[in-house]
């Protein structure tokens, strides 16, 4: 099977043409709310978190990736996670985005578990 799209040119440098979940040392589902799947693996020794887009049934799951992906792409800020690789798993029925995996979880988590002063969070994102 191929999975047919135009990837957009800023996303083509991230592309891992051949790469799949199965790829990765370690792999472990994280529990969440988000209606995409979130892995967290391991390649090397290095922890990674690897957003899940289905794709099964249609072409919703892979053109909301590679949107969101596109904006990742641009955005290329400090407090914004950045991408380490864009892949598909026909196996897996499913698109991925690979990012920088943050042991102690994003920033709006911290947030609602510390309850920061505005001091501590101008800290936090210098």
């Amino acid at each position: 099977k191929h999975l047919r799209i135009s990837l957009p040119s800023d996303l083509v440098p991230l592309w891992c043409m051949g790469r799949t979940l199965s790829h990765f040392d370690a792999r472990e589902l994280l529990p969440g709310p988000s209606r995409h799947r979130l892995h967290k693996v391991a390649e090397g020794g290095k922890a990674f978190a690897v957003k899940e887009y289905a794709v099964v049934g249609g072409k919703d799951g892979l053109r909301v990736c590679l949107r969101e992906a596109a904006i990742l792409a641009r955005a290329r800020h400090p407090h914004v996670v950045e991408m380490v690789a864009l892949f598909a798993d026909l196996e897996e029925h499913g698109f991925f985005i690979q990012m920088p995996f943050y042991e102690h979880g994003s920033l709006d988590k911290w947030v609602a578990r510390n309850n920061p002063d505005d001091l501590s969070i101008r800290r936090v994102l210098a």
